[in-house]
């Protein structure tokens, strides 16, 4: 056991990190300081805290996603927000840390010494209890509709989502496709800037089949004055009058009402492989197109959110 050494008052601060070092240093120099003073328990429990700061930094990590989608003014404040608040935790750490360190000198108590390694240890050991944490996270994220740990702007995006009305409910959603699909870039043009009957929305994610594949997603919604008919989706589909008519084993829920007219069209080669869907209710008709690598499990890439849109037209309809 380490015996406590009386130390002249005037060399006491020499033993402690100071308060310039806290600041950049962090929690390790400061639990190291509690460590000399003999409150253990302390340096312990702003370690922790320390964890659950760097925890809720990550919540409020934008992704790369959110640049596309929520513009540079979001993305930017909260890039400064996550400055300012670890800035903030630093400055608080440091004063308490060096109140505590004055008024231990004051009292004249004894010092317990201890290596400057244990603010490596600390270090070491923060990595180690954050990296576990923060990997857990991510893969239980993966058993969620979130598909990885749920950040703050996730949350916003879902319920922005949740929001939808009008045509704008039958728009794609990241939730649509599976866990190994990677959403890396959304657009979506309103329709104010288009014709009064369309409303376009295209989507990319990538990472399908591997690191250098890609799976593509485009989505255009049509609305018409009168309800769809024979006529109007003959046309729509004119352009696909080359591909062959495909069977991607997609079977539409029997207790609900199907569409007025869905199509599926597909074109491959040894390389790549494009298909089109077409599904029309009422006035509406949504046209779905994936491109990707003809590879196994790109049709079933397919059927989630087609499904899902087939239903989200019905839903808008009736």
């Amino acid at each position: 056991m380490t015996e406590p050494t009386i130390a002249l008052q005037d060399n006491k601060k020499n033993s402690f990190w100071s308060p310039l070092a806290v600041f950049l240093l962090g929690t390790p120099a400061a639990a190291l300081n509690w460590w000399q003073m003999g409150n253990k328990r302390k340096a312990i429990v702003f370690v922790c805290v320390t964890i659950c700061m760097m925890f809720f930094l990550k919540w409020i990590k934008p992704s790369q996603l959110d640049w596309q989608y929520y513009g540079k003014g979001v993305v930017y404040s909260l890039y400064f927000a996550r400055v300012l608040i670890g800035l903030v935790f630093s400055f608080v750490v440091m004063k308490i840390n060096w109140r505590d360190v004055e008024e231990f000198i004051g009292a004249g108590k004894p010092v317990y010494r201890v290596g400057s390694s244990l603010v490596l240890a600390i270090w070491l050991g923060l990595a180690l209890i954050w990296i576990p944490i923060n990997l857990g996270a991510e893969y239980m994220g993966r058993f969620t509709s979130y598909c990885h740990f749920p950040r703050l702007l996730d949350i916003v995006y879902r319920y922005q989502v949740s929001q939808r009305t009008g045509l704008d409910s039958i728009l794609m959603r990241r939730s649509d496709f599976s866990c190994n699909l990677i959403w890396m870039h959304e657009t979506y043009e309103d329709s104010s800037s288009l014709s009064e009957n369309e409303m376009i929305q295209s989507y990319r994610l990538s990472g399908v089949y591997g690191e250098n594949d890609s799976f593509r997603v485009y989505q255009d919604v049509f609305f018409y004055e009168q309800p769809v008919g024979q006529k109007e989706f003959d046309e729509a589909i004119s352009w696909n009058a080359n591909a062959e008519d495909a069977d991607l084993g997609i079977v539409l829920p029997t207790n609900q009402p199907k569409p007025d007219f869905m199509k599926i069209y597909c074109s491959h080669n040894s390389v790549t492989k494009e298909c089109s869907v077409y599904i029309a209710h009422g006035r509406t008709l949504v046209h779905l197109r994936f491109l990707g690598d003809n590879a196994p499990g790109f049709d079933e890439y397919i059927v989630s959110p087609v499904l899902l849109i087939s239903q989200r037209i019905l839903q808008f309809e009736d």
